[in-house]
């Protein structure tokens, strides 16, 4: 334990030293950490990388950086299963750093379900006191550390090295009460909850895991292609590109066999009695899968494997997987959760947007699935969100298509992440 607190901090001064090679007048990552003596918590983010102090001996950092990055049909926090094993159809991919090789997953196979360690990356802002207490925060750090009070981000990193040299000492705000979905407009106390919103944006889910490969991918300098491990999971309920800390396995001692205790909210069975599909919307999400509108996850099945499908009287794995999301009726409280409404909401799956109406209430509501098809944003949502930033993809997509060009892009469309919208994955840039 010594050593590994003695290891931590030579790579803290190592990259300060490194952050000074560079030519960077500001502090370096150690001068940050022992500034922080005593206070209360430290995170550096950069490029993923996150830098904690521990509570008990704050002035030993601790480097937490991302394993990997999830791939789900989940573009949007809308939407999003809040208990995974209930869309146990659902699929994701974590895919790993390239520095980590298949050596670290060893064994995993063996396991029939993990604990993902992730982190909440799209919380907001928030709303009235919270906002203004956030960007009051933000403007104390970035003056205090001689930055620009209007920077979104207190944080100054090296422009040659990418290592962060200032950070905040300062826990950011947070809702320290939430209304919970089934608690049916109560507050609860955000540790009390499962909520995203916490004094750390850290997250535990379940998953069960499918498989376990690796993927080629680029083009190294020596001309060889590179690999990365890729582990397929079923069920987990977390947004396109949430960042993974790390993968514990499921073990029985986990289970809590007897005494359990949860609040009476807890036990509250909010689910929809019944899913019905009108069959041009069925038809919709399954020929979607077959023009391959839904790959990776969902790549297009071959004819001897329709014809199993078929033959067992099973719906397609995509019916299925939108079937489990909305019988969890996936509106907010403020949007009629738990009651009938004749209102039509809108969740994104992969690529598409699905459209339902709930009626009925108690054990005899249920959503009627009325449309799918291919998501085309909106022109109307606020700039820089994922459906403003999909409409301009697909306009993009359209105008090339016009002139006989297929765009191939760097990535997909993020909700958070307007950068680079316009990348292709050839290294140039479209010019709508």
């Amino acid at each position: 334990l010594h050593l590994r607190r003695e290891l931590g901090l030579l790579r803290v001064e190592l990259a300060g030293k490194k952050s000074s090679e560079c030519g960077d007048d500001t502090s370096t990552l150690s001068s940050a950490a022992a500034d922080g003596v005593g206070k209360r918590s430290t995170r550096i983010k950069n490029d993923g990388n996150t830098l904690m102090r521990s509570s008990s001996r704050r002035s030993e950092p601790a480097l937490i950086r991302p394993i990997g990055t999830i791939t789900s049909p989940f573009p949007q926090r809308a939407g999003t299963p809040r208990q995974g094993l209930l869309a146990l159809h659902a699929r994701s991919m974590l895919t790993l750093e390239d520095d980590l090789p298949f050596d670290v997953v060893d064994g995993l196979k063996e396991y029939s379900h993990v604990w993902v360690v992730f982190q909440f990356h799209l919380n907001p802002i928030g709303k009235g006191k919270d906002a203004k207490a956030r960007r009051a925060l933000s403007a104390k750090n970035t003056a205090k550390e001689g930055g620009n009070a209007n920077d979104a981000c207190n944080v100054t990193s090296c422009s040659n090295c990418g290592r962060v040299c200032i950070c905040s000492s300062q826990r950011p705000p947070f809702p320290t009460k939430i209304r919970p979905p089934r608690a049916g407009g109560a507050k609860i106390g955000c540790i009390a909850t499962r909520s995203p919103h916490r004094p750390n944006e850290l997250g535990l889910s379940l998953a069960l895991v499918e498989d376990i490969t690796t993927e080629s991918y680029g083009v190294s300098g020596g001309g060889k292609q590179r690999r990365r491990v890729v582990i397929r999971l079923l069920g987990l309920d977390l947004v396109d590109q949430t960042p993974v800390f790390d993968l514990k396995p499921y073990v029985p001692w986990d289970s809590v066999r007897n005494d359990l205790r949860v609040p009476a909210w807890v036990q509250q069975d909010d689910k929809l009695s019944e899913i019905r599909w009108s069959s041009d919307a069925k038809m919709a999400a399954i020929d979607a899968r077959q023009d391959g509108e839904l790959v990776p996850l969902y790549p297009p099945l071959s004819k001897r494997a329709r014809k199993r499908v078929q033959e067992s009287n099973n719906e397609d794995e995509v019916v299925q997987a939108i079937t489990e999301i909305v019988r969890q009726d996936p509106r907010s409280i403020y949007e009629g959760r738990g009651n009938a409404d004749a209102k039509t909401f809108d969740i994104t799956f992969c690529a598409l947007r699905v459209a339902f109406h709930v009626s009925g209430v108690g054990d005899e509501s249920f959503a009627e699935i009325m449309s799918v098809q291919k998501d085309q944003g909106d022109a109307t949502a606020e700039s820089g969100s994922y459906q403003h930033s999909l409409y301009l993809r697909r306009q993009a997509e359209m105008e090339a298509s016009r002139r006989g060009i297929k765009l191939t892009w760097m990535r997909p469309v993020q909700e958070g992440n307007a950068e680079d919208l316009y990348q292709l994955e050839s290294g140039k840039k479209w010019l709508p």
